[in-house]
């Protein structure tokens, strides 16, 4: 499965909340969020945590800049098909929310393997795909 850690300075607190539980309620996954400060001393569990992510995106939303921590159990960037570049990918979440998520979600199905639909959902589509194929007459 997936995790996503944000980070954000305090003055982007109430837009990184809002990310958090949108991406939450429409991928499912588990969201945690950093709020950094200038007295923050070395955090050794935060630093465990990235050390860990798969990959790193930044989410724009107007003048804000939230990290992403993306960790994708058992997956490692270099097996993906994840272009890798000098600075993090940006998705801009300033005009759709929705459309920003939509494409979290399709960085993590294309590049990473990871299909977020409910089983339910993975079946219907299975179903209806199966009954779309041509009839002979």
């Amino acid at each position: 499965m997936a995790n996503i850690l944000l980070t954000c300075s305090s003055e982007d607190f109430d837009v990184a909340l809002c990310l958090k539980s949108s991406i939450k309620r429409e991928l499912g996954i588990h969201v945690s969020l950093h709020v950094e400060d200038d007295s923050d001393d070395e955090d050794g569990d935060l630093d465990e945590l990235v050390e860990l992510a798969t990959v790193l995106l930044v989410f724009e939303f107007g003048d804000s800049n939230i990290s992403a921590w993306v960790t994708i159990d058992g997956m490692d960037i270099a097996h993906s098909n994840y272009e890798e570049t000098p600075f993090p990918e940006a998705i801009d979440f300033s005009e759709n929310l929705g459309k920003g998520i939509a494409i979290l979600d399709n960085i993590l199905y294309e590049d990473f393997g990871l299909d977020l639909r409910p089983p339910v959902l993975k079946k219907s589509q299975r179903f209806t795909s199966e009954q779309l194929e041509p009839l002979t007459v």
